[in-house]
């Protein structure tokens, strides 16, 4: 390894590098370099001839990190080194899986879906479930998606079917004890009786109607669990969850398996810890057992899966697990300004008293308590200011202003410079339109995803079209694109039409032929014919198929295909991700059409 950069690790860092043997935890505040100790660790152990490249793993959160913590290692290494374990959780569960997953009955070409094609799973058996509890009475997908977030949280914390099944017929039993054996009459006061309490009403009295309709809800939703768990056997697939529980089953009933990768894993790093769930961990714990050479880096004040099941008590259960592992404590901060740093602790100082470092210091003396306050390494101050509106639009209107004041008075900041986070994505429509209106370039990076894309909107309202004529709000974002050339006022004056005669904007259309002048009704006759042309495909041709007469026959591909590049290949990138995800939905449905 380079000796300079092992010259540029701070005590705490070169402590947590050079450690050899035992468990060890790194709660590492933000800017702290906890990668560069993660990669810098591996690079270490394997010139140190503690172990080779392909007996370490490492594991993370995302792919993105994956890839950057490799990379990273790789440029520390000297040409050559090659089979590294470095990974997601899920994608070293598919990696044991597809070379023993036979071991336990499952297919080695199973595949993988993600949760839409989980929800057209449960969609195509929804009668297999028998739901009475939970029977939608309207939509009949209404609790799907509630379904599919239960079964993934059942198996974050490593529940299985039978497990939930068997709970579930224990507190059918206890009911049928307490309604028998007991006694209980509605009205008994039972507010000691914590069994009893569960079936209370808000005056704290025993509710037999209450129980029975709890107990039936928990065993309507664990017979669930284990028909969905059938259903993706019996159609040769896995979800996500399966990847970490097959690997524990595999771990747990096939011993032999679990010595190789003990014995092949001689050093275990594990990043974003604080994120871990109860089935990654159990997992890891099974790995590392019994050298237990086992690093894992972590901050709760980071955490960003809680409602996954991940939060401060996993670095607190380490600390049972492993109670003589070394603590290291990295705060200096090589990223922000003092000033910023403090601030930002005191706010994150009203998460107490559920945070690490207010737990584990409780009834702690002061020289022994744990300190996470960060300490900057960069030298002068950080600009903080606040910029209060009278309102909504008063608050935007001030954030566009003091972007473009900064920009007017450095030129040599770019637009990329400037970032505008908000709590929520609907608090992010305001400043986009208002960026829109200033004429000001920006991204707007949704956690929504695809969907919120306007290319992918515009697509979707011309499908609702197709299914809907007489859907307005998708007709009215139809003539908004670019490639129909509607002015702004021809479409007002549809909608002033529609609105006027109380039709749909599709009628106020068909009603004005012959009443507009040339130009215009060419342009209405060229959108309803497209139209009315694609109608007719949708009978016999699949979603894909429509969807790419669309971009085509409409002009929309080759309009894009004349915007600046960089617009230009944001908007196909986004295009081909939206046809990959059709191309799903038709391999994964019996319905393939645009409806």
């Amino acid at each position: 390894m380079n000796d300079n950069l092992m010259e540029n690790l701070n005590k705490e860092q070169l402590d947590a590098v050079t450690h050899k043997e035992g468990p060890v935890l790194i709660v590492a505040g933000a800017g702290t370099g906890k990668t560069s100790v993660i990669t810098q660790r591996i690079a270490y152990i394997i010139e140190q001839n503690w172990a080779k490249p392909e007996e370490i793993l490492a594991l993370t959160f995302t792919e993105k990190a994956a890839g950057e913590m490799e990379e990273r290692v790789d440029r520390l290494l000297p040409m050559g080194y090659l089979d590294l374990w470095i990974s997601t959780f899920h994608s070293f569960g598919e990696r044991i899986l597809k070379e023993y997953g036979t071991e336990i009955g499952l297919p080695s070409d199973a595949k993988l879906l993600n949760e839409f094609e989980q929800w057209v799973l449960i969609k195509k058996n929804l009668d297999k479930f028998n739901l009475d509890y939970y029977r939608p009475l309207g939509n009949p997908t209404k609790f799907i998606q509630a379904l599919v977030k239960h079964f993934s949280r059942l198996k974050d914390e490593d529940i299985s079917p039978a497990q939930y099944l068997a709970y579930a017929e224990d507190l059918r039993q206890n009911l049928d004890t307490m309604l028998s054996g007991a006694k209980k009459k509605r009205g008994t006061k039972v507010r000691n009786n914590i069994t009893l309490a569960n079936y209370c009403n808000s005056q704290g009295e025993f509710d037999a109607e209450i129980a029975e309709q709890e107990v039936l809800r928990i065993n309507e939703v664990a017979n669930a669990y284990s028909i969905y768990q059938q259903l993706l056997l019996d159609n040769n697939a896995l979800d996500f969850g399966d990847l970490i529980n097959y690997s524990l089953k595999l771990f747990r009933e096939r011993p032999r398996i679990l010595e190789k990768y003990r014995q092949q894993f001689k050093y275990i790093l594990l990043d974003e810890f604080q994120d871990t769930n109860w089935a990654q961990y159990e997992l890891i714990k099974l790995l590392a057992a019994p050298k237990n050479n086992l690093v894992v880096v972590g901050d709760d004040d980071q955490s960003i899966y809680k409602f996954r099941g991940a939060s401060v008590s996993n670095i607190l259960q380490f600390k049972k697990d492993f109670p003589k592992a070394k603590e290291i404590v990295l705060v200096k901060n090589y990223r922000s300004r003092q000033n910023l740093l403090d601030l930002s602790y005191r706010f994150i100082q009203l998460n107490n008293p559920n945070r690490l470092e207010c737990k584990l210091n409780s009834g702690k003396t002061k020289n022994n308590c744990l300190d996470k306050k960060l300490i900057a390494q960069n030298k002068g101050e950080g600009v903080i200011e606040v910029i209060e509106g009278e309102d909504v639009q008063d608050e935007t209107r001030k954030i566009i202003s003091k972007i473009e004041e900064i920009k007017e008075k450095n030129k040599e900041v770019s637009w990329n410079d400037f970032g505008i986070l908000v709590r929520a994505n609907d608090s992010a429509r305001e400043i986009c339109a208002r960026l829109d209106k200033a004429g000001l370039p920006y991204i707007f990076l949704a956690s929504r995803g695809l969907y919120v894309k306007p290319i992918i909107i515009d697509v979707i309202s011309y499908f609702k079209l197709l299914d809907n004529y007489h859907e307005s709000i998708a007709l009215y974002r139809v003539l908004n694109l670019p490639v129909f050339n509607f002015s702004h006022k021809e479409i007002v004056d549809f909608n002033y039409i529609a609105y006027k005669k109380a039709w749909s904007l599709f009628s106020a259309l068909n009603s004005l032929h012959g009443k507009m002048g040339i130009e215009v009704q060419a342009k209405v006759d060229r959108l309803l014919q497209l139209i009315e042309r694609h109608t007719a495909l949708v009978k016999i041709k699949t979603v894909g198929e429509i969807y790419l007469s669309f971009l085509n026959d409409s002009g929309y591909l080759e309009l894009l295909t004349r915007q600046d590049e960089k617009d230009s290949q944001e908007s196909i990138g986004y295009l081909n991700q939206f046809l990959k995800r059709i191309q799903k939905f038709e391999a994964a449905s019996d319905d393939k059409s645009v409806r």
